[in-house]
């Protein structure tokens, strides 16, 4: 029953009432007052199903906002500790930080295949390239067994804003726009044996020689034919310059 037939229904009643205590006129005021009452009543329910239904929508546009890039494709959120796993790589830079005395190396005690389950940091500390990796063993060639390792690389993966700001080298990416230099990322390795090596990567299956330094880390032996190389297990192949080859585990 609409609201407008009640109110006739219940001013024909009204007419019909005899009573010592109100007046018709106190009847009539307090049915504007209902009326009042139910108007303002409606007006909360329907602000209410508006702000709901804005909400609502935004939700959906900023979900559809952030699964498609620019180019109207669809991307996927990747969680990664320290950059995009999708960062766009262009570039790999020598540099030496030690001088001469990077050539030597210390020879590996310990050379394992294992699976890269977190990059625990990427940093390029004036002209010092690390990566810390974690790491679980799937096979021990030499060495102590264990589960899982940690270990340090001499490299790093920066963007050229970064390289720039630690290297104060301005001149090799001059024509980067100040926003592609943010998004685009370059390869940086203290040791020039590491230019044609692997670089990590999440849930992927590598080679790794590793030593103990003084202060009890283990580090990537640069000097070992597979320093920190790819492997395919089921096909036995390694990633070594630029190339699979046939090895035997």
């Amino acid at each position: 029953m609409r609201d407008e037939e009640l109110d006739k229904i219940i001013k024909n009643k009204v007419r019909e009432i005899k009573t010592t205590n109100y007046t018709i006129d106190d009847i009539r005021m307090l049915m504007r007052k209902g009326k009042r009452r139910r108007y303002i009543k409606n007006c909360v329910k329907f602000a209410s199903v508006f702000v709901i239904i804005a909400l609502s929508c935004t939700t959906i546009f900023f979900a559809f906002i952030n699964n498609y890039n620019l180019d109207g494709n669809v991307v996927k959120n990747i969680v990664s500790n320290k950059i995009n796993n999708n960062s766009k790589i262009v570039d790999k830079k020598y540099i030496d930080s030690f001088g001469t005395a990077l050539t030597y190396r210390p020879e590996y005690d310990r050379r394992y295949v294992v699976r890269i389950e977190e990059i625990e940091k990427e940093e390029l500390n004036g002209l010092h390239a690390k990566v810390y990796v974690k790491a679980s063993v799937i096979d021990v060639i030499e060495g102590e067994y264990t589960d899982t390792i940690n270990f340090i690389i001499d490299e790093a993966k920066v963007n050229i804003l970064k390289y720039e700001e630690e290297t104060e080298d301005y001149d090799t990416y001059s024509s980067y726009s100040d926003s592609k230099k943010e998004n685009t990322y370059i390869i940086v390795t203290n040791d020039y044996n590491l230019n044609n090596k692997s670089y990590p990567e999440i849930n992927k299956t590598y080679i790794v020689s590793l030593y103990k330094d003084s202060n009890g880390n283990l580090i990537v032996d640069n000097s070992a034919k597979y320093s920190f190389c790819e492997v395919n297990l089921d096909k036995n192949l390694v990633y070594l310059n630029d190339k699979w080859e046939q090895i035997e585990l």
